[in-house]
């Protein structure tokens, strides 16, 4: 009897762990790299997503005095050396993009760092 009381009890409990962790929400969320799977990183699924929520407001049309756009495919590949430089290999200084706010997370510097490095694929 009381094991079935252990087991009910051992059960209920997964149960309900799986069901808290599984309602997360996931709105606002990015999505991520697949584990060891750089190459398929493109613009369209990756790194737009990223450009839009953190980097639009400034580089969008018109930009801010001296800020490239950065509103499609090939102004983001064309300027993908100073992405690089202000958003990836910069320390917190003023050039740390995005300006005023807090650094990229790692999740989506890894995404960029993938995308640059593996052709950057649309």
């Amino acid at each position: 009897m009381k094991r079935n009381i252990l087991i009910v009890i051992l059960s209920l409990s997964v149960f309900i762990t799986l069901l808290v962790t599984g309602c997360v929400k996931d709105e606002g969320k990015l999505p991520a790299a697949p584990v060891g799977a750089c190459d398929t990183i493109t613009y369209t699924k990756h790194i737009k997503p990223i450009i839009e929520n953190s980097c639009i407001s400034c580089h969008g049309t018109p930009p801010n005095p001296g800020a490239p756009l950065l509103t499609n495919y090939n102004e983001v590949k064309a300027n993908a050396s100073k992405i690089k430089a202000t958003v990836l290999d910069a320390n917190p200084t003023p050039e740390l993009m995005p300006q005023g706010g807090p650094p990229l997370p790692q999740a989506q510097k890894s995404l960029i760092t993938c995308w640059l490095e593996n052709g950057m694929k649309e």
